[in-house]
């Protein structure tokens, strides 16, 4: 993950990586200049840096834990006994999305300060899952949470709300899920009261009929690419059987 500890951070502040490696955190310039590590118990796993000075760490021995960015030190251990998988965060809020994959549920954590003491009870909030979460992602605008399943499902939440909206059957297993950039809010063929619209305003049910109307275009091309081949079948018999009566 990259991310800036300079408190006057701008978007041309240069950015350093952080990765996770088999018993601590290394940082690195972006130029490639080793900057240090961050010793981690129980053989760091995944990473999540949301805006901030704080790095959510989940580890094979089954704990999340935050190191302050500036300091390079674990401020605390925030969940322990589960296992953890892939992590993301809400960009509004701040809050930590955490897939426990032992007790099929993902796990919401309050965000963590860096240089204060106090301390909030972890999780903030619990969302009880039907299978295995595996993976978690959030769209960028804070509207919508996608959870894949090892069942086969890929679930579909309202952040805001804090609902299940729907359930989607991907198959196999998923192991890992990601959201991309909504598209900009103002484009050249806009109105100026398309440009005024907010992702926000859009509901998620139109956004599933939107897939729901692609799914059947889809379907559709398929049907008449089959009702093609098939006649072609017909014709090729039919040339055939001509090709044998004139012999």
């Amino acid at each position: 993950m990259t991310a800036s500890t300079e408190a006057d951070a701008t978007p041309s502040t240069l950015n350093q990586l952080w990765i996770t490696g088999s018993t601590s955190l290394t940082i690195f310039e972006v130029n490639g200049h080793l900057l240090g590590s961050v010793p981690i118990a129980g053989e760091p796993q995944d990473i999540c840096i949301p805006s901030g000075f704080t790095a959510y760490v989940t580890t094979r021995q089954g704990t999340v834990v935050a190191v302050d960015l500036s300091t390079r030190q674990v401020v605390r251990t925030l969940l322990s006994g589960g296992q953890f998988g892939p992590m993301d965060y809400d960009a509004n809020t701040g809050e930590v999305y955490v897939p426990d994959r032992q007790h099929n549920q993902l796990d919401i954590l309050t965000p963590v300060t860096a240089g204060t003491t106090m301390t909030t009870q972890e999780p903030a909030r619990i969302l009880r899952l039907s299978s295995s979460p595996q993976s978690v992602a959030i769209t960028s605008d804070g509207q919508l949470g996608f959870v894949a399943l090892s069942n086969g499902q890929v679930i579909m939440l309202d952040v805001p709300s804090r609902s299940i909206v729907t359930s989607i059957a991907v198959g196999g297993t998923p192991h890992f899920i990601i959201t991309g950039l909504y598209p900009p809010e103002y484009s050249p063929t806009s109105t100026p009261q398309q440009a005024t619209t907010t992702p926000s305003s859009a509901k998620p049910i139109d956004r599933l009929l939107l897939v729901v109307l692609m799914v059947l275009a889809g379907v559709l091309l398929l049907g008449t690419l089959w009702l093609f081949w098939r006649y072609y079948q017909k014709w090729l018999s039919a040339q055939r059987s001509a090709r044998k009566r004139l012999k």
